[in-house]
């Protein structure tokens, strides 16, 4: 995509985490922007830019095979394919590169082109770090509600909101939650205080989107630009500090880190939010990222369009909530629509591509259908051996016995019932079969690689 807007003429910045491609060919400067910084990894320390994890490299496993620990190494920062060193040192992750894009833009804010800027921020990725002045307001709320009060509490605020229909049912206590009352009294002082440490993370961001959407003002820009804001996956439920992690991430990060009560949200502490915490943040909904259940799939999308260009009657009002069904893959197709860039078949300059599979969600913001995907489009996905298919309103899933689920396939109306506890596959046998059949379709055209039923990744991954 980014390829695609730069040759049709527009500016194309990224700043913040890759995740995408470590090797050469596979580094932003060769995906299409012009101009690049951050990391290539899925995330660091959000204060010095340290590893999240072992290195995966030779002095790690010549550690180990020494029965040492391995040393903590620093996450390289990449800028135009280049390695440089940090250009904001001390400065927190997201808030060096909310600048450091707004430099791009502004570089170029006079060429008369327009521009494509990605900023992948890496908060609120593990490590729960953040200056305690974002948090430290927050700590006796979290501590005095805990995590199946707050659960309850969000469900109950989106359904008033509309998020969620008025007569949704809550998801059950899963399988790796425990109860919020079986933990003592500094057990609950030590959850809460993450908790809390997470959406201090979060207000900054807020605070930082902020600070784009005011210097897009500043320079006369917010009316003619798209802001599109999503969240990559539902809540982290890998607790670094826990039993759901490998051996070697647990004593690694008890070994480097001081994650006393006191000391959580430095530099020098490592943690993340955990099963608990991740299951309250979805509001309800069951699981949590790694699971093809909504909790880990269903994901806030917030589109402020350019002003005027939806047209004056048709299209949707400012404001306007829906929940009709979107997948990533459709951004690439809306952003390209935007730009009245065509999206290219198998191959782009002599490059293999893989064809455009997403939708435009344009005709559905400007009125001229209904919804984004229609009821005959079926969406599939896989991961660890789970899977599911999205049709219309609704979706079948099967979760593996490793992953906690019982490795039958199920039936639901995500849309009536978001929390995936009405299976519905009895009352609609032949449109579960048909379901059934396209996913074992995909599932063939894919090449999907059968996963033992008892393996997770929470305890397996080395």
């Amino acid at each position: 995509m980014a390829t695609l807007l730069r040759d049709n003429g527009y500016h194309t910045y990224l700043s913040g985490k890759w995740h995408l491609g470590h090797k050469d060919g596979y580094l932003p400067d060769d995906r299409g922007f012009e101009q690049s910084y951050g990391i290539l990894a899925g995330g660091s320390n959000h204060f010095n830019r340290d590893m999240m994890f072992p290195a995966k490299n030779e002095a790690t496993a010549t550690a180990l095979q020494k029965g040492e620990m391995p040393s903590i190494e620093v996450e390289p920062t990449y800028q135009n394919g280049q390695q440089v060193k940090d250009k904001y040192p001390g400065k927190y992750s997201d808030q060096g590169y909310t600048e450091e894009l707004i430099s791009m833009i502004d570089s170029n804010k006079d060429s008369g082109k327009p521009f494509f800027a990605y900023l992948p921020f890496t908060a609120i990725h593990l490590p729960l770090q953040a200056p305690k002045a974002s948090f430290e307001d927050k700590v006796a709320y979290y501590v005095e509600h805990g995590w199946d009060s707050v659960r309850q509490e969000r469900f109950e605020r989106m359904q008033q909101m509309g998020v969620i229909p008025q007569n949704a049912k809550m998801s059950e206590r899963n399988s790796l939650s425990r109860p919020w009352d079986d933990l003592s009294e500094e057990e609950q002082q030590w959850y809460g205080k993450k908790m809390a440490i997470a959406m201090g993370m979060m207000e900054l961001q807020d605070q930082q989107i902020g600070q784009v959407t005011d210097y897009l003002k500043k320079i006369g820009e917010y009316d003619n630009t798209y802001i599109i804001y999503l969240a990559d996956n539902g809540p982290e439920a890998t607790d670094i500090t826990g039993k759901n992690v490998s051996d070697l991430i647990r004593t690694w990060t008890e070994y480097h880190f001081d994650n006393s009560t006191e000391n959580l949200g430095n530099a020098d502490s490592s943690v993340s939010l955990g099963p608990e915490w991740a299951s309250a943040s979805t509001g309800g909904l069951s699981w949590f990222k790694a699971y093809t259940a909504e909790g880990g799939v269903r994901v806030p999308l917030i589109i402020k369009p350019a002003k005027g260009i939806l047209g004056e009657k048709e299209s949707l009002d400012n404001g306007t909530q829906t929940n009709e069904l979107a997948q990533v893959k459709d951004l690439a197709a809306t952003i390209l629509d935007v730009a009245d860039v065509e999206p290219v078949g198998n191959e782009y300059k002599g490059r293999k591509v893989a064809p455009m599979s997403g939708q435009s969600i344009m005709p559905y913001l400007q009125g001229e259908q209904d919804t984004v995907h229609s009821n005959d489009n079926a969406i599939a996905f896989e991961l660890f051996g789970s899977g599911i298919l999205l049709q219309g309103d609704f979706k079948i899933i099967r979760i593996s016995k490793g992953m906690g689920g019982d490795s039958e396939w199920h039936m639901y109306n995500t849309k009536l019932d978001p929390a995936e506890m009405i299976d519905l596959k009895r009352q609609h046998p032949e449109q579960f079969q048909q379901m059934l059949s396209a996913y074992q379709e995909y599932e063939k055209t894919m090449g999907i690689v059968p996963v033992d039923e008892q393996w997770n990744p929470f305890e397996n991954v080395k």
